[in-house]
């Protein structure tokens, strides 16, 4: 496909059978709106669609969003967008027409609703990930069949409102694992984390001959966010630690000393490793540390616009708009894509900075 270059547009809205995820016709009714894909939201994508006509949308079954194009070659292929639970919300009938909208949500919905309810404990020895894994077969959903050998050395309990997201994406980050995501077939996605910047670029936009960048560009950063202590704390039947770790060091603009005041980070750890209090306990330090550098990151975040091409949220990408003095590579945080005509795109992609700094640790037993 040449992707730089006109496009014929166009798009199908096709119903997807629930349960089984199995398309069948395609709707009529549907004319247009909104997506959003988010890596930092639970659902990762969702959105809204108009409709009219002489139905409205089947509540039931989902909505999975095609887009069709053209190039200027005469080579067309079809794309999937994402794939959809709708809400519909208030229908205007006028005569035998009736017109509207609908709320669209991924199929991760099923697992952001569903709770246990009571008190759920994963054993020690079970897959973490094959563990995940089956949460999400058992409502219903399709998964990439994930695999990893990690098992848990300790029972995790999980408290009754946590939901089937919450314990899934936390065995997964116990392995090492990204957070669960939908493709744009709903069919939940489930891979080892690895930094953007260790990634190569799905995509470069650049304001060279073949730029399909818009010419504005938005560059941010958090320096007023970043934490400079951490709190921790690991509490089981036979024993309560704490440790903290701070930022002190006066040349880092985080720091207590340079602010002269803390932003503090507090957090609970459920699993440690060492055979004795000592040992653990020095884990536990290690982990504040850890956790205090990996937060402490400066983050950039830059937002353009563009017409669509197949892009991910957390896919890695460069922004060299040399006119500008931009040289940038990060991993797509959000993309707000215009569903009907032009399929216009607003991506925003955030980059980690990380430096040292010195660090005061301490800790002990309540």
């Amino acid at each position: 496909m040449i992707w730089t270059g006109f496009r014929q547009e166009s798009y199908i809205y096709r119903r997807v059978t629930w349960p089984g995820l199995v398309e069948a016709e395609d709707y009529g009714m549907f004319t247009g709106g909104r997506l959003t894909h988010s890596a930092l939201s639970q659902l990762r994508s969702q959105g809204t669609l108009d409709f009219s006509g002489s139905a409205i949308p089947d509540e039931h079954d989902l909505v999975r969003v095609y887009y069709q194009m053209e190039d200027e070659r005469g080579e067309a292929g079809t794309f999937a967008l994402g794939t959809y639970f709708c809400s519909i919300g208030t229908p205007k009938h006028n005569g035998p027409l009736v017109s509207g909208s609908v709320d669209l949500e991924s199929t991760l919905r099923l697992a952001v609703k569903g709770k246990y309810g009571r008190y759920y404990t994963v054993k020690a020895g079970t897959n973490a990930v094959a563990h995940a894994d089956g949460i999400f077969k058992r409502l219903g959903l399709r998964t990439n069949e994930p695999r990893c050998d990690y098992v848990l050395p300790r029972d995790v309990v999980y408290g009754p409102d946590d939901s089937w997201l919450t314990i899934a994406n936390d065995l997964l980050a116990m392995a090492g694992f990204a957070s669960a995501y939908p493709d744009a077939y709903g069919v939940i996605q489930m891979v080892p984390y690895v930094e953007p910047q260790a990634r190569k670029p799905v995509r470069t936009f650049n304001d060279g001959e073949d730029s399909i960048m818009l010419p504005e560009v938005s560059r941010s950063d958090n320096a007023d966010d970043i934490p400079n202590a951490v709190y921790l704390t690991y509490e089981t039947e036979e024993e309560s630690l704490w440790a903290v770790c701070r930022n002190t060091d006066p040349n880092s603009r985080a720091s207590i000393p340079y602010r002269g005041y803390e932003v503090p980070l507090v957090d609970q750890v459920t699993e440690l490793t060492g055979a004795t209090k000592e040992e653990r306990l020095k884990a536990l330090k290690a982990k504040a540390k850890t956790k205090l550098v990996d937060n402490s990151s400066s983050i950039e975040y830059v937002e353009w616009g563009h017409p669509w091409v197949p892009l991910l949220p957390n896919d890695a990408v460069g922004v060299d708009y040399l006119t500008a003095g931009l040289n940038w590579r990060g991993a797509i945080t959000e993309q707000e894509i215009e569903v009907g005509g032009h399929c216009a795109v607003t991506g925003k992609a955030r980059s980690f900075i990380r430096s040292g700094f010195v660090t005061e640790t301490e800790g002990g037993s309540w």
